[in-house]
């Protein structure tokens, strides 16, 4: 026996429960029309939640028919992102540029929504792919790291369309995803992530500008992301119980600096650093960063939070004169990982100090606590010699560097 659809009525608008599980709101506007909203919902809630809100502009006069443009595929995609709340602006940045890049220059992304096909979909990302590697290859010199960059892209984008287009087939907009491949939106398979010793995170940090090599070496024992060292200010660091707090992270999207909290519930945390870096870190502080409670740790000779592109091509400078040109910045966040497990460091421990999610049943069984973190953060400074701490430079006149 057919198991039938729940659909339920009241005061403004319906809900109804889709085949995919998901329930989808419809309302009548003003002007008699009858409308769908452009996402569908994971509870009754909070399908109920996205009515109340469009009633509240019903009432205030404030309601607008939405417009809509041409449901080509791009057109779709371009709306799915705008109007999706569960999405961060760093990652509506991230997938404006997918589309704009990947998606609307091609053939796939001028045809009709209801026209896409699964054989297009695949002729598109065996373009795309071909394009991408053309792409990346003119601008650098093809290596290891350049070609996987590339591919990460081309499935970043399947990732992208088949989602929008999951919403598609949710809302009955088509009748079924055309990305249907399930080789495609895989990430590429790397071999194993260089990690660098002790001693190579000393060259790396000397040979970055001063006003960077803190961020090299709370990299390399913090494991902290790039984007949350750039989002750090002077109030997220206590040196006299020799803490860091990472309650932020930073992109630039469109052009503009986009805080955030962190990538999950899991990356807020406080972490105990090493007590080597306490005094380095101290003299980064008079050395670089404004008296002010919010004023970002790591900034430009402007003063502006360091951006992943004007980070990167120093970088890569320093990375070449310290004899270790095959490291990404990502993968300091994988040598701390790695020194802290030297360091002793549980699996928790390490969860923690990496700002990933612990799955409900492991947390019964692993636990961290701030004693173990001091501890694991005073035998990361034993791994560590005084002559691995590179000063900023021999006399500082601070005054003048600020």
């Amino acid at each position: 026996m057919a198991t039938k659809r729940k659909t339920s009525r009241r005061k403004f608008g319906a809900i109804r429960q889709l085949p995919s599980g998901r329930y989808q709101a419809r309302y009548r506007g003003p002007d008699g029309v009858s409308r769908t909203a452009p996402l569908t919902f994971a509870t009754v809630a909070d399908a109920d939640a996205y009515l109340a809100t469009v009633y509240a502009d019903v009432v205030r006069g404030a309601w607008k028919a939405p417009t809509r443009t041409a449901d080509t595929v791009s057109a779709y995609v371009g709306r799915w992102i705008t109007e999706n709340p569960r999405l961060k602006e760093s990652t509506r940045g991230l997938y404006r540029n997918l589309l704009a890049l990947n998606i609307e220059p091609y053939e796939l992304g001028r045809t009709a929504l209801s026209d896409a096909t699964t054989a297009l979909v695949q002729t598109w990302n065996a373009d795309l792919s071909h394009d991408v590697a053309e792409r990346v290859a003119s601008r650098v010199r093809k290596s290891t790291a350049t070609n996987r960059t590339g591919q990460t892209q081309v499935a970043q984008s399947y990732r992208l369309l088949r989602a929008a287009l999951t919403t598609a087939t949710d809302h009955e907009l088509i009748q079924r995803n055309p990305c249907r491949s399930p080789d495609l939106g895989k990430e590429p398979k790397t071999t194993e992530r260089p990690i660098a010793s002790v001693d190579d995170v000393t060259r790396l940090a000397a040979a970055m500008p001063p006003r960077y090599r803190l961020m090299v070496t709370l990299a390399a024992y913090t494991a902290a992301r790039q984007g949350e060292l750039a989002a750090l200010r002077r109030s997220d660091i206590d040196v006299d119980a020799g803490t860091m707090r990472i309650a932020e992270r930073a992109y630039w999207v469109d052009g503009r600096l986009d805080i955030d909290r962190p990538k999950s519930a899991a990356s807020d945390r406080t972490l105990a650093i090493p007590t080597h870096l306490l005094p380095a870190i101290t003299e980064h502080l008079d050395t670089f960063v404004g008296d002010e409670s919010d004023s970002f740790i790591f900034t430009t000779r402007n003063g502006k939070p360091i951006t992943s592109s004007g980070l990167t091509p120093i970088w890569h400078r320093a990375r070449a004169k310290a004899g270790r040109p095959d490291m990404r910045w990502h993968d300091l966040r994988h040598t701390g990982q790695h020194l802290a497990s030297l360091a002793g460091a549980t699996s928790a421990e390490l969860r923690h100090r990496m700002g990933h999610s612990t799955a409900a049943a492991s947390a019964v069984y692993e636990h961290t606590t701030d004693a173990h973190g001091r501890a694991v953060a005073d035998q990361l400074s034993e791994l560590a010699t005084d002559t691995n701490v590179i000063p900023l430079r021999p006399v500082l006149r601070r005054t003048a560097t600020r």
